[in-house]
């Protein structure tokens, strides 16, 4: 069997999320995958190594539950925001579970297609791995066979 490559639109969820998102390519890479169903086709890019970037790839996973993460009052930058204050009261009520995930993901991802490359950077595939600084490991949830590849 072939390695299934990874395009946009396929959720993805970390090993310390509370939920999976979606994966998302700002700009394609020229090669793109037609996602087809009964009722309809889109064309989605597949994504590369370098796809990693946060807000541009990867958004959130939910909460952070990572024993790593103590985001919420050690960061200047997020101090006064209204959304962190509802957040620490959460915490301290034990209403919220972990952290409110903001990934850092500095390192493309990992286990990578070693036989095709897009743009001169190896495809990512349903086995690739992207590590998060907080300890989380992001991988493809929902994988969908590429007929071409079988």
């Amino acid at each position: 069997m072939g390695e299934n490559y990874t395009y946009r639109l396929l959720k993805a969820e970390c090993s310390y999320g509370t939920q999976e998102n979606y994966l998302n390519v700002k700009t394609d890479h020229g090669i793109l995958y037609n996602v087809a169903d009964k009722d309809n086709s889109v064309l989605c890019p597949i994504m590369n190594a370098n796809d990693h970037i946060v807000g541009e790839n990867i958004t959130h996973f939910g909460r952070c539950k990572s024993p790593y993460n103590k985001i919420i009052g050690a960061d200047s930058k997020r101090i006064g925001q209204i959304g962190d204050v509802v957040d620490g009261i959460g915490k301290v009520l034990h209403l919220n579970e972990g952290y409110l995930c903001e990934p850092q993901t500095d390192i493309a991802w990992k286990k990578v297609s070693d036989k095709n490359f897009i743009e001169g950077v190896p495809a990512i595939t349903d086995a690739s791995e992207l590590t998060c600084y907080y300890g989380g490991i992001i991988k493809v949830s929902e994988v969908k066979s590429n007929p071409d590849s079988e």
